[in-house]
């Protein structure tokens, strides 16, 4: 913590004890949807011990929105974001400002087929290309949606790598 500013990350919140939250295609079950709500009661604890403690929060995880897995089986961008959300509401119903950063989608789907081909899956075939290619959802429908969850929430956009060049702002 430093200058009344606590980080929650990755680290902290792709733990056993917060199964159940993150990059879940949908809460098929009562006992998913009881794990989720048990993360998000957790994440809540964690909250208000460092906002009691009179601390600003900033809160990092990059798979809110869901994974690169995800989509490229469905090719095409977050094709789960209304049900993640929908779990992961009651765990971050008392952010007031989000940030999304984006990028331009040929440069995001670069990365994403980057990534799988390194990670976990072979090139995409012409076909699979010809889809991404002709996905007409983009960032517009992510903002959109991420915004009609967290109404009371401010949902600010960044260019991703806008201060790349500047990391002292």
């Amino acid at each position: 913590m430093e200058k009344g500013i606590s980080y929650i990350g990755p680290h902290q919140v792709r733990t056993v004890q917060f199964a159940g939250l993150w990059g879940r295609p949908k809460v098929s079950s009562a006992v998913d949807r009881a794990k989720a709500l048990e993360a998000a009661r957790k994440l809540d604890v964690m909250w208000d011990r460092e906002t009691g403690l009179g601390r600003h929060i900033v809160f990092s995880e990059d798979n809110i929105l869901g994974n690169i897995r995800r989509n490229l089986k469905a090719m095409a961008m977050y094709p789960n974001l209304i049900q993640n959300l929908e779990v992961m509401g009651p765990a971050l119903e008392k952010v007031d400002v989000f940030y999304l950063s984006i990028r331009p989608l040929e440069d995001w789907w670069n990365s994403c087929l980057s990534f799988a081909i390194q990670h976990f899956r072979s090139p995409p075939s012409s076909t699979q290309l010809s889809k991404i290619a002709h996905n007409t959802s983009g960032w517009q429908t992510v903002i959109k949606t991420f915004h009609d969850a967290f109404p009371k929430a401010q949902v600010k956009v960044l260019e991703f790598g806008a201060f790349t060049g500047f990391p002292a702002h």
